[in-house]
């Protein structure tokens, strides 16, 4: 997006200078670390899809959703997190394939198809690791459950762990620099 700015120059005299600015696409952009809840909701009974997305007020939202979307639509997890915008775009455009859009409501462009290769795999990577043997049905439901999409729960969790190793490492880091800076 261009932005014009009018700055001072040497000889007391405005100029306009365009530059390109970074487009804020959400509010929480406007906050230190960007706090903002992000969320998975799942739609009855469009049952093979789920909502990823972010919000700062998560009930307000499911119940927007749930208005203007077809079928019921509710919370399975919602986490606040730091960086929700930028977490929210990275799944989106990682599982961009699985993407489906609805013909009508808010956020229809949201949705994805409760398809977990990211679960799947690893489940059979621990399970042959693991020597654990499982049969193909079993293992499928990895890559396929009604109502609860495991990668967005996966990603959640994950990024959500994250949040949490950041705050005791930086903490340990300060109290080892305490302990060894004399």
């Amino acid at each position: 997006m261009k932005k014009k700015v009018k700055v001072w120059t040497g000889s007391n005299k405005k100029k306009t200078v365009t530059f390109w600015a970074p487009v804020k696409k959400h509010k929480s952009q406007n906050r230190i670390m960007e706090s903002t809840g992000v969320y998975l909701m799942a739609n009855f009974p469009f049952f093979m899809l789920n909502k990823f997305g972010i919000s700062d007020e998560v009930k307000n939202r499911t119940k927007n959703v749930s208005d203007t979307t077809p079928g019921v639509v509710f919370t399975l997890l919602s986490i606040r997190m730091p960086w929700g915008y930028e977490i929210e775009q990275w799944v989106h455009n990682l599982y961009r394939l699985q993407n489906v859009k609805f013909w009508t409501g808010s956020g229809r462009t949201e949705w994805f198809l409760n398809l977990s290769p990211v679960v799947g795999i690893s489940a059979l990577i621990i399970c042959r690791f693991l020597n654990i043997e499982m049969s193909l049905s079993d293992l499928l439901k990895f890559f396929f459950t009604p109502f609860i999409w495991l990668d967005g729960v996966f990603w959640l969790l994950f990024f959500s762990a994250l949040k949490y190793i950041f705050i005791f490492g930086s903490i340990f880091f300060v109290l080892f620099l305490l302990a060894h800076l004399k």
